[in-house]
């Protein structure tokens, strides 16, 4: 009989062979990535991250997910994974879109649950998208010439759809442009000249490098008191999520403690 250990490694391996990509020309940049920090492109490019076991399984659940989306919801008069790729200047832009048709862009975007998204009015319905999914869309539709972008965010635990349907942002698509310009011209750095931005990548960048470090000098140069900025924007993104839910000082006090562990003999699961 195989173990649990043995089943749950053999399902990462795979979702790890699903994951692999070949190599492909320093001057070429994805789409996908079109929200990254400068900083977090050139690491992609140069000294790419290693997902730990459970971050490769989330990620597959989404993977698994929009691949039946794609491959089985036809809406009529639309295109289905639609190849791009378009070069501006001396950077080459490729990426494949989900679907689109006449004039717009949509792209499906797999989510936890719907309402982990901002609600702005406080009473859990989702109104707003996540500006970070934005900048893909409109590298899209600029490449393929559409007016408009259409976000499509499922919940996984009901594949219930929540549309975010907008205009095309030139401006976006030039930051973007710029971006994978600045990063393309230092490629050829020895260390990424980029700082930490503060951005919720580069926050698992440090992380990554504390967990890792092998000295108490190394770990001290990456403590979190060493970086006020990240302190400061984690605690600005957690009062924004707490009152985008309508929940006061008090409210959210109540709410994490409702979520500590139980331990003892009382303990019937464990909260992560």
């Amino acid at each position: 009989m195989f173990t649990e250990d043995e089943i749950n490694s053999a399902i990462v391996k795979v979702l790890r062979q699903d994951r692999s990509k070949s190599i492909e020309p320093d001057n070429w940049f994805h789409c996908s990535g079109a929200a990254a920090c400068r900083r977090q492109l050139w690491n992609a490019k140069r000294c790419p991250v290693t997902f730990d076991d459970k971050s490769v399984r989330a990620m597959g659940v989404g993977t698994i997910l929009h691949n039946w989306l794609e491959h089985n919801v036809y809406l009529e008069g639309t295109q289905r994974e639609v190849s791009v790729a378009k070069q501006y200047g001396n950077i080459v832009v490729i990426g494949r879109t989900d679907m689109i048709d006449k004039d717009t862009v949509y792209d499906w975007k797999t989510i936890r649950a719907l309402w982990y998204l901002p609600t702005e009015d406080g009473k859990g319905t989702p109104k707003t998208f996540k500006e970070g999914h934005v900048p893909q869309l409109n590298l899209y539709a600029d490449m393929l010439g559409k007016e408009n972008i259409c976000l499509l965010y499922v919940d996984k635990g009901d594949i219930q759809v929540k549309a975010f349907p907008m205009k095309v942002d030139k401006n976006v698509v030039n930051n973007c442009l710029r971006k994978f310009k600045d990063v393309y011209g230092k490629l050829n750095y020895d260390k990424n000249p980029f700082p930490l931005c503060g951005c919720f990548q580069c926050e698992e960048e440090r992380l990554i490098h504390y967990r890792n470090a092998t000295t108490e000098e190394e770990k001290a140069a990456w403590e979190m008191d060493k970086w006020p900025i990240h302190k400061s924007i984690r605690a600005k993104e957690t009062a924004k999520w707490n009152a985008d839910r309508g929940r006061g000082k008090t409210e959210t006090k109540k709410w994490n403690d409702s979520w500590k562990p139980v331990t003892g003999a009382e303990s019937t699961s464990t909260v992560e």
